[in-house]
């Protein structure tokens, strides 16, 4: 009897021992709901219905949706579909499962960085590859969207797929304010293996060996050959070559070409057009040299781009050419010149001369104007239709053929400082009182007339009587070349008291006291409300407010509100 009592308890004190040894093993993890707040979407995956959320302190977690989970936007139940990069959320959800049983996202400010993965030129908008990960970014882009590349302004069409890119937009309407361009620098020294005029191409042999690298023309890559600028069409297979590229886009900046070959200096000895060359006879003496010229041959005459067909018979030249081929890579010619200074006292447009009184006395001389003579007035471009009689004129001209090479007038510029009197946009003329007394004077605005207004490019309908001007004119005929006017400038800070979208006001209550103010806005006021492009009707009674206007008009320049 005593034997079986304790081999009762024996077998009841295994049990329990093994009670107690499996217990830590069987019993599962409680489940722990987190809430996030104020968190951001970082990055979405559509088909895994996951968002990267961001909470306020921490790192990024991943929360997936379900069925079951409630989604809002704006306060609006919507599917997981309707949530947006850079979204500001509220999550609930299991940190074991990682499943939400709440979103509750709302729009934003927000900056995406990443890589351009597309760009549509015809809906335009760009897409962007998010450094998070997750699905891609599909922005728009707008007249007010501001691009920069290296940190100089761009337009839409410099974007191209590949661009390392930060972009600052609004989530709820996916526009973009500002999209940033980072490029990194390529450089390679070579030898140029191919051109491609067509394809806007050129392919480089690496001087340290390698594959060749191809690198893509743009309106901006700048193209020297022999120190000089050129174009893509005169570069040659041989040519040694630096340049600077766009790793991502494979787009040169710079193309740094130099050749290899003989050079002579002589006389023309013969032109032939036909045969498209140039015979030399070397100054030093020996044997004449005949070169070829191509389209890719550089040909200067007196320090102007000139023909075949310009050169002489007898001119001094200097040459630059291919020892295998006899192609001429540049020729510069230089003619026994003449120079005249004086009035002109003609022009024939019809007969295209110009007839000169010279300074010093004497005969009048007729000098020809060529396709190649180039004309300046007043330092800027002109025809020979431009040039007046009376004006002071420098010619250089061939004594053999009396072709000018070169033709600068000058008029007598006159400057005048005042006040805006009046502004006539019909008759385009500006009345000026000027400010060491005397009567108006009425200065005419051409088209090549610049006008500023607080350095800023302008209209002449923008100009306001009263303001201050300075301005350089024509005195013979009261052309001017170059308005400045200026403003007295004011600036206030305070808070938007009433917006009036009807009248285009805005009423604000200083910071510092006193009675309210009214500013006026026109189209070229710029708005900014919590620094992203705004409207008038954006702004909000109660916003914090700092505005630029002008003192005069009350019409401001800039205004920035913050919420």
């Amino acid at each position: 009897m005593i034997k079986k009592i304790v081999n009762f308890f024996a077998t009841i004190f295994i049990i329990f021992g093994m009670l107690a040894f499996a217990s830590p093993t069987s019993a599962a993890p409680a489940a722990i709901t987190r809430n996030i707040t104020g968190g951001r979407i970082l990055a979405s995956s559509l088909k895994t219905k996951t968002l990267l959320v961001k909470p306020v302190k921490g790192q990024a977690v991943q929360v997936k949706a379900k069925a079951a989970t409630m989604i809002y936007r704006q306060g609006i139940p919507v599917g997981f579909a309707k949530l947006r990069v850079g979204d500001k959320i509220n999550v609930t959800y299991n940190t074991g499962t990682g499943f939400a049983n709440n979103m509750a996202a709302k729009t934003s400010i927000y900056e995406i960085h990443g890589s351009v993965e597309a760009v549509n030129k015809t809906a335009k908008t760009v897409t962007v590859n998010s450094e998070e990960g997750g699905d891609s970014v599909v922005l728009k882009v707008n007249s007010s969207t501001v691009i920069t590349r290296r940190g100089a302004i761009a337009i839409f069409d410099d974007l191209v797929v590949g661009d390392k890119v930060e972009a600052k937009y609004n989530s709820a309407t996916m526009i973009a304010s500002r999209i940033k361009v980072e490029t990194e620098d390529g450089e390679i020294h070579g030898t140029i293996a191919a051109v491609n005029v067509t394809g806007k191409t050129v392919t480089i042999t690496p001087e340290l060996g390698g594959a060749d690298v191809t690198l893509n023309i743009s309106f901006s890559t700048v193209i020297k050959r022999g120190k000089a600028v050129t174009t893509l069409a005169k570069l040659q297979v041989g040519d040694r070559v630096e340049a600077k590229y766009d790793s991502a886009t494979m787009v040169a900046s710079v193309i740094e070409a130099e050749y290899e070959g003989g050079e002579i200096h002589g006389t023309i000895a013969a032109v032939d057009t036909a045969g498209n060359a140039v015979t030399i006879t070397p100054a030093l003496g020996g044997t004449n040299i005949t070169l070829v010229v191509d389209a890719k041959t550089v040909i200067l005459r007196n320090d102007l781009p000139a023909a075949l067909s310009d050169l002489a018979m007898g001119e001094k030249v200097e040459a630059r050419y291919n020892a295998s081929t006899m192609i001429a890579s540049l020729i510069k010619s230089e003619m026994e010149d003449g120079e005249i200074h004086g009035t002109i006292a003609a022009v024939d447009t019809v007969a295209k001369t110009l007839i000169i009184t010279p300074l010093l006395g004497g005969a009048n001389v007729v000098i020809n104007i060529g396709p190649s003579t180039v004309i300046l007035r007043n330092l800027a471009p002109a025809t020979l239709a431009d040039l007046l009689v009376g004006e002071k004129v420098e010619a250089k001209y061939d004594t053999a053929t009396m072709v000018a090479s070169l033709v600068k007038s000058e008029t007598e510029d006159g400057e005048l400082k005042g006040t805006i009197a009046a502004v006539d946009t019909v008759a385009n003329t500006m009345t000026i009182l000027p400010q060491l007394g005397g009567a108006n004077v009425v200065i005419n605005i051409g088209p090549s007339t610049v006008i500023l207004r607080n350095l800023t490019p302008v209209t002449l309908a923008d100009l306001l009587v009263g303001e201050k001007v300075e301005a350089k004119y024509d005195s013979a005929t009261m052309i001017a070349s170059l308005v400045k006017s200026e403003t007295e400038d004011g600036e206030l800070k305070g808070t938007i008291a009433a917006v009036n979208t009807v009248a285009n006001t805005v009423t604000i209550t200083p910071k510092l006291g006193g009675a309210d103010v009214v500013i006026n806005i026109a189209p070229s006021t710029v708005i900014l409300r919590n620094l992203a492009p705004a409207t008038l009707a954006n702004l909000v009674a109660g916003d914090k407010i700092e505005v630029k206007y002008n003192s005069a008009t009350m019409i401001a320049s800039l205004v920035k509100a913050e919420l």
